[in-house]
């Protein structure tokens, strides 16, 4: 243990020496430090400046998706603005809706019933099975 103190002070006492020897002051130290300090920062906001660029780009594709999306959709609305607008689409709204007919024309009304009723069929109990000839052949022979 003794030894091994002696050693530590000898260590120490030779890395003084060095260090007096090239003068190192704290103002060198505080502007190295200050230096580090400078480039963990920039570090910092470069990192932040690239994550806020990928947001972006990101965001900017969505809203030119969208535009792309809002840009079919006029185009759909003026193609029905402009079969609104037509000739044919007026005839035949006034013809379903108001009963109008054009000169010499002569509309018939058609009374149909409101609702198909669907009539269902009863379960059957007693099933027939296709692969019972025994059934078939009386069937065919004897009838009923």
């Amino acid at each position: 243990m003794k030894k091994l103190a002696f050693y530590s002070k000898q260590v120490s006492k030779s890395i003084s020496k060095k260090l007096a020897s090239l003068e190192i002051t704290y103002s060198d130290i505080a502007i190295q430090l200050f230096f580090v300090i400078v480039v963990i920062a920039l570090l910092f906001n470069i990192n932040t400046a690239f994550t806020k660029g990928q947001d972006n780009i990101r965001r900017i594709q969505e809203e030119e998706q969208r535009l792309d999306d809002i840009y079919a959709e006029n185009k759909r609305l003026r193609e029905l603005e402009k079969y609104f607008s037509s000739v044919e689409f007026r005839r035949t709204y006034a013809r379903d809706s108001w009963n109008l007919a054009e000169e010499g024309e002569t509309l018939y009304y058609i009374q149909r019933p409101p609702e198909l009723e669907i009539e269902f069929l009863q379960k059957n109990e007693d099933p027939i099975l296709l692969r019972d000839n025994l059934y078939w052949w009386k069937r065919l022979i004897f009838g009923s």
